[in-house]
């Protein structure tokens, strides 16, 4: 059984096309279980790797950095087997006193499996789990504890702080289009010692809502669906704090 940490995407210099994420096509993510190399190409054909770098070191050099293939001998076939997940880029500078450049990098630098301890596939498989809403004990039992529990939930969390990060870098904007309707209010958690007297924790969260037509051609009718909804904290409902988040996120029509 594996298990890994993951750090914080604080610690991490990442970018991650998230529009070039793959449709969640549960077929398509279980072809790819137990083939790493098929799992690279499809990611690889999404943008997710780096194709080409520079040194650090010899930034003004007219050789570029070369891409080293990798490879691994099967220990069961004794097979030589082509383990593009393990590629780096190599600088080609040699120095007569110095000898080679050291700087090497590799592919999966700057990518959301800069980090990886498992397998690209697995990695693909606990995301479509995690994506579809399915339990940390579902993904778990499905892979017949050929990955640990840990770090299953290590990748839910890394994910749901990815999330969390563009969500903060590029926050939503009501409404999407003039003709849907936007929904606000606030409400309050708090708690009572022994549920007697008054509450001694107060912590309000407002939130916000955008429904649409559910049949836009049919602009009689009154059945609407959700489109996307927020939820955040705020210190207190007086009208200033609420109006800042307001004006933050709802823009005029």
């Amino acid at each position: 059984m594996r298990s890994q940490k993951i750090r914080s995407f604080e610690e991490i210099n990442y970018e991650l096309p998230l529009d070039e994420l793959p449709d969640p096509n549960i077929d398509q993510i279980l072809s790819f279980y137990g083939d790493p190399l098929k799992t690279f190409d499809f990611l690889a054909a999404k943008g997710l790797f780096i194709t080409e770098t520079e040194c650090p070191y010899h930034m003004n050099a007219s050789k570029q950095p070369e891409l080293v293939e990798a490879t691994y001998i099967d220990q069961e076939t004794e097979e030589i087997i082509i383990a593009p997940w393990l590629n780096r880029f190599k600088c080609r500078y040699k120095n007569k006193q110095k000898g080679p450049c050291p700087f090497q990098v590799s592919v999966l630098k700057r990518s959301f499996f800069a980090l990886r301890k498992l397998d690209l596939d697995e990695i693909l498989r606990i995301m479509y789990y995690w994506f579809v809403g399915e339990s940390i004990t579902k993904c778990h039992e499905d892979f017949q504890e050929s990955v640990g529990f840990k770090a299953i939930s290590n990748w839910y969390q890394y994910c749901n702080e990815v999330c969390l990060l563009d969500l903060v870098l590029n926050p939503p904007s009501f409404p999407k289009h003039p003709d849907n309707i936007v929904m606000i209010d606030e409400v309050c958690f708090g708690r009572r010692k022994y549920n007697r007297g008054a509450g001694k924790e107060h912590n309000w969260v407002l939130g916000i809502i955008e429904m649409q037509l559910k049949d836009p051609t049919n602009m009689d009718s009154k059945e609407r669906v959700q489109v996307q909804y927020l939820t955040c904290y705020v210190r207190d409902r007086k009208e200033l704090t609420l109006l800042h988040v307001i004006q933050t996120f709802v823009r005029p029509v």
